[in-house]
């Protein structure tokens, strides 16, 4: 259903994702990049950087964690994003966000 709503969608739209900065959420990213992709278009990420999170709501993350989120981040076209995230070292959860 992803790819036929981005199918309709005029290129040169931008379509971004709002994801957990984790392992799972930068799956997802690089899952949904792909789709996006095969539909015309490239998702960019919207309020994932480091400096967007709050101190608060971080968590240290396991040099193995970061570097599956590189990986996922890279695999989302988002080099700069996953080497922001390894450097910075932790992760957040999104819900955790909203409070």
């Amino acid at each position: 259903m992803y790819v036929r709503l981005l199918r309709e969608l005029k290129l040169g739209v931008p379509v971004y994702h709002w994801g957990d900065i984790d392992e799972g959420g930068f799956w997802i990213a690089a899952s949904l990049a792909h789709d996006a992709s095969g539909a015309g278009h490239k998702i960019k990420p919207w309020l994932m950087w480091p400096a967007d999170l709050p101190l608060a709501r971080r968590t240290i993350a396991k040099p193995g964690t970061i570097a599956r989120i590189k990986h996922f981040a890279m695999a989302a076209g988002w080099q700069d994003l996953g080497e922001a995230i390894a450097a910075a070292g932790f992760t957040v959860e999104q819900e955790g966000l909203a409070e």
